[in-house]
């Protein structure tokens, strides 16, 4: 079964990447390109995944996981093009429980879409 996914990315090689794969793997998404954006979006829809870049124009991804949160559960991905361990432990803290960084691996971002809708399915 699809899964639903926000992707939240503001440079738009990121999103092009990511909507076609996920769209190849048959998965369902919305995008978004700040934070403020991504919180409506969320707010409209709900989603199964949070694809997150860490650093937006007007936020964090840590602010975006906390708002969406505050609605309903989602599993959290970050995704970042600097592996900054600072960044890391932040995104972990705030409830983040991948943490991925750019060029992503393909293999391993599978891997976790394919954890997250094993889990939905078990709990369906």
């Amino acid at each position: 079964m699809p899964l639903e996914v926000l992707v939240v990315d503001d440079h738009a090689d990121s999103v092009e990447l990511l909507m076609r794969v996920l769209e190849r793997w048959g998965h369902s998404l919305a995008v978004a390109h700040s934070a403020a954006e991504a919180r409506a979006v969320a707010h409209r829809q709900r989603f199964d995944l949070l694809l997150c870049d860490y650093q937006l124009g007007d936020g964090t991804c840590c602010d975006v996981l906390a708002d969406v949160r505050g609605r309903y559960p989602i599993h959290g991905v970050a995704i970042t093009g600097h592996g900054d361990e600072s960044h890391r432990l932040a995104a972990i803290a705030a409830g983040y429980e991948d943490y991925l960084v750019k060029p992503l691996s393909l293999p391993l971002l599978k891997e976790i879409l394919d954890a997250v809708d094993a889990r939905r399915t078990r709990t369906d």
